[in-house]
């Protein structure tokens, strides 16, 4: 018996000891620019220092107005970002910001959440202060991991909307049903605590479910948009995955109508 005990316990430590060690590369994927994304893109590419680390990224700047506002994307956890230039088509819009994380694409330094938000709000303030770009024509879009980062920025400094693609209450809730036998939750560095952030925000916002999802499961965007504090609106695509939903039509036409309605 007690040897059975031990060997639980020595496996519970191990796994303990591994999360806290690894976790990061658990949570960020950083990918490599495409040599051909990175030549195509060359004319519109964007760099922006913070504290002394370097971001790079791509900024489109056609009309910025209250009928076409400038899209601020955060990618996801394993997404470079250079891949939805082409996509920023099928919106109604001219103007977009696309800007790899940390360790990400051509950025230099390390991913992590303090960093990450950081960033955005100091690239938040570069477009508002330095380019005079009015708050009320900047729309927020944050995929998985990016609607973290999103919904920080929305509650620190005003925006006109927020659009979430499989968002989720924090990321310590979806660690916690994956690993349902480890403390996340006294583990995990990042939290990304999106649920404590959500009721003081009045920007609109869209989220946008997969119906299939099974690495952020839907009730967890579900519980963070009963707890938005402005208007919102929430679509299931009830076939798509965490990783396709941006490859169904209704996806983009959700998005473009609710731009639309601002």
């Amino acid at each position: 018996m007690w040897a059975l005990i031990s060997t639980l316990l020595l496996i519970c430590f191990s796994g303990v000891a591994f999360f806290w060690l690894y976790q990061d590369r658990m949570i960020f994927f950083p990918q490599a620019v495409d040599a051909g994304n990175r030549s195509r893109l060359k004319s519109i590419e964007f760099k922006f220092e913070h504290d002394g680390v370097t971001l790079s990224g791509w900024f489109q700047r056609g009309e910025i107005s209250a009928r076409k506002p400038l899209l601020l994307y955060f990618g996801g956890n394993g997404e470079e970002v250079s891949w939805n230039a082409w996509e920023m088509e099928k919106l109604p819009v001219e103007s977009f910001l696309l800007m790899n994380y940390r360790g990400y694409g051509d950025s230099e330094g390390s991913p992590g959440e303090e960093a990450l938000v950081g960033d955005a709000v100091s690239l938040y303030d570069h477009l508002t202060r330095k380019l005079k770009i009015d708050p009320q024509h900047i729309v927020l879009l944050g995929r998985s991991l990016g609607s973290g980062v999103a919904v920080q920025l929305a509650d620190r400094r005003p925006v006109r909307a927020v659009v979430l693609t499989t968002p989720f209450d924090s990321l310590a809730a979806v660690g916690k049903q994956h690993y349902p036998w480890l403390p996340v939750g006294l583990l995990v560095r990042h939290p990304f605590n999106s649920l404590a952030h959500a009721a003081t925000i009045k920007a609109p916002a869209l989220a946008l479910l997969a119906g299939r999802d099974r690495v952020v499961p839907m009730e967890h965007g579900q519980r963070l948009m009963a707890a938005w504090g402005g208007p919102q609106r929430t679509v299931t695509l009830d076939r798509a995955d965490h990783n396709d939903i941006s490859m169904y039509p209704e996806y983009w036409r959700a998005i473009s109508q609710f731009i639309e309605s601002l």
